[in-house]
């Protein structure tokens, strides 16, 4: 796989929307040694498609000399030399660049919240602010480099220079970009993960190393805990789901809400939906119970507008859950954890003595 061309089909013609490409580069070994990928941010001149296509990764892999060990990713996107800003600003958005941001007569219109970065500091010659009949719009210059607070989407860069540290297991003992700490057990996997806000995770298996209990904490107070029961799952020692091969059962209250889900062919949920009403028929008055998922080449989600389904499906890509307490948003294998968004699983296979060979790449 070297490239990823997004297209879609509507009715039975094909057309090339080139919103979510990707494009890859690999060392003799099959290790990716760059991704480029494309994905929606915030359109400021249009209010009813509020979204555009642009470079939201540039990932560089380094590895350790001769090995596969992954010891530094550095994103070179999404900052261009230089922007000019639309004529009318309607959406709440961040501009930065390494260079400058070129005003032609732009109008901000009420209410907007606008971030400028850039070293030049001559950015507002040209730019108009609401009149004062409404809430006047809140634009704010940061004169300097390209800043941190842009590396938000997809791979979320917090050092450009911290390097992914491992024990002598192999397992990653701390991520410089999600700035979390690994502990593991004799079965190579986490039973703690500790983060840089006075937050962790507590991880609790049973002897054949399968799943129990999950806790997040946060200055030392239970924020929530999972069980983890043979398929069914208690939150915060209340029942919440019942796990089937199609899907789930929510308890609500003393009802249940019964959840569907559709998968393609290698197990990746696509369609997540509900039976709203519990009149045992999915239709249009189950309107708003419905979620779409779509995904990069090694995993990681699309930006998804409509995932308002509450509690939220976390079993999608490969039907596997994807951990979200402290931004870790890693996908829990089971015998490993896999980051999407780099493709790259984070620890050792603990099965691997039975295996003729270890893959560090899905």
């Amino acid at each position: 796989m070297t490239d990823a061309i997004h297209g879609e089909i509507v009715g039975t013609t094909y057309s090339v929307k080139n919103e979510y490409n990707e494009k890859f580069q690999y060392d003799v070994r099959g290790n990716i040694l760059k991704l480029d990928r494309q994905g929606l941010v915030p359109r400021q001149d249009i209010a009813e498609l509020c979204y555009k296509p642009i470079t939201i990764d540039s990932l560089q892999y380094v590895y350790a000399t001769g090995a596969n060990k992954l010891t530094k990713v550095v994103d070179h996107a999404p900052c261009p030399d230089m922007t000019q800003l639309p004529q009318y600003i309607d959406c709440d958005i961040t501009y930065a660049v390494n260079q400058e941001i070129w005003v032609d007569k732009t109008k901000v219109h009420c209410g907007v919240q606008m971030s400028l970065y850039a070293p030049n500091t001559k950015i507002f010659d040209s730019l108009i602010i609401a009149g004062q009949s409404c809430t006047a719009p809140l634009v704010t210059a940061y004169p300097g480099p390209c800043p941190q607070t842009k590396y938000t989407e997809g791979f979320n860069q917090q050092s450009a220079s911290g390097l992914y540290t491992y024990d002598n297991g192999g397992n990653l003992s701390y991520d410089p970009n999600k700035k979390l700490t690994f502990y593991y057990n004799y079965h190579n996997l986490p039973y703690r993960i500790v983060g840089a806000e006075n937050d962790e995770l507590q991880m609790l298996y049973g002897a054949d190393g399968s799943l129990l209990q999950r806790k997040y904490l946060k200055n030392n107070i239970i924020i929530t805990k999972t069980d983890y029961l043979r398929g069914v799952e208690y939150k915060s020692d209340t029942l919440e789901s019942v796990h089937h091969p199609d899907g789930r059962a929510i308890k609500s209250w003393s009802d249940w809400i019964y959840e569907y889900w559709i998968k393609d062919h290698l197990g990746n949920v696509r369609v997540t939906y509900r039976d709203k009403n519990a009149d045992n028929i999915i239709d249009f008055s189950d309107q708003g119970s419905t979620s779409v998922h779509n995904y990069y080449t090694f995993g990681m989600e699309w930006i998804n507008l409509a995932d308002t389904l509450q509690p939220r499906n976390l079993y999608r890509y490969n039907g596997k859950e994807m951990i979200e307490e402290m931004d870790i948003k890693m996908l829990d294998y089971g015998a490993r954890y896999y980051d999407p968004s780099v493709g790259r699983c984070r620890y050792s296979q603990n099965l691997c003595h039975t295996q003729h060979d270890q893959l560090e790449v899905l």
